[in-house]
């Protein structure tokens, strides 16, 4: 019988990392989903029967067996080499047999980058399903924003702090930001609003999906991407990894999505 295993959350980054690529290299569907400490990994046939994977820690061994009972898979190698995706040429690989520690860390390391770059993407894919709207009530998004200041820190990089654009140039003070997700260590994206045809007021401008505006791209205009350093109430500062060659697009309006969180991931590197 063709199944489709649903695992828990408390599978570890590395864990999930390593069932993709068993997966990849076994031609099985594979998906990561959630968020944070919600997320979890489904493997196996995609139309299949769903078979809910006992909740609790789940060891290598276990989901080794798994993978035999299921798929009559002999992942054992798989999970003693930390071995990645076949189809990143660059990630490095360890032959079977004993790891040294310097060896295992760089595997482990290529592993997480391949599972963050999984849930930045899947982050991607909703946003682009999404009104800007629907996208902020969820809290994966915040519209109209502004930036208040642009200065220097965090081992060079800028940082920009972004605040509310509603009522700007009117007099009034600077609002507090609507309701997000938005937190320290978040994955995120700048992008321009003009690609939508947002503007005024605080909402956004458009009923169309993000994914089909007007102009502008799948998400309009992307201008940056980084980290979360601080939130507070009334804006949010961003550690930008890089910063457009026109400072002209960053005069707004813009656009806040936040892809992942880089908190996990940091965790087990620091481990």
């Amino acid at each position: 019988m063709k199944n489709l295993l649903l695992f828990p959350p408390s599978l570890t980054s590395r864990q999930r990392a390593i069932l993709h690529g068993v997966c990849e290299n076994n031609k099985l569907y594979h998906l990561s989903e959630g968020d944070g400490i919600n997320r979890f990994i489904k493997i196996g046939y995609e139309s299949g029967k769903k078979v809910d994977i006992e909740k609790g820690p789940l060891s290598d061994d276990d989901l080794c067996k798994l993978l035999e009972t299921h798929f009559s898979i002999d992942a054992s190698h798989n999970f003693t080499t930390a071995a990645p995706y076949p189809s990143h040429s660059d990630s490095p690989t360890v032959k079977m047999g004993l790891m040294t520690v310097d060896e295992f860390v760089k595997v482990t390391d290529s592993l997480l980058e391949l599972e963050r770059q999984d849930e930045v993407q899947q982050a991607t894919d909703l946003i682009s399903k999404l009104t800007p709207e629907a996208a902020q009530l969820r809290g994966n998004s915040l519209l109209n924003l502004r930036v208040e200041s642009m200065e220097t820190g965090l081992l060079g990089r800028t940082l920009v702090t972004l605040i509310s654009g509603k009522g700007f140039g009117s007099g009034i003070s600077t609002p507090e930001l609507p309701p997000h997700q938005f937190g320290p260590h978040d994955i995120v994206s700048l992008h321009s609003s003009k690609g939508w045809g947002g503007g005024g007021g605080g909402s956004g401008g458009t009923d169309r999906p993000i994914g089909t505006n007007g102009g502008g791209g799948s998400h309009g205009s992307t201008l940056a991407s980084g980290v979360i350093y601080r939130v507070r109430e009334k804006s949010i500062v961003v550690a930008l990894d890089d910063t457009p060659e026109d400072d002209s697009l960053l005069e707004g309006p813009l656009r806040l999505n936040k892809m992942a969180n880089e908190t996990t991931f940091r965790r087990y590197r620091d481990t």
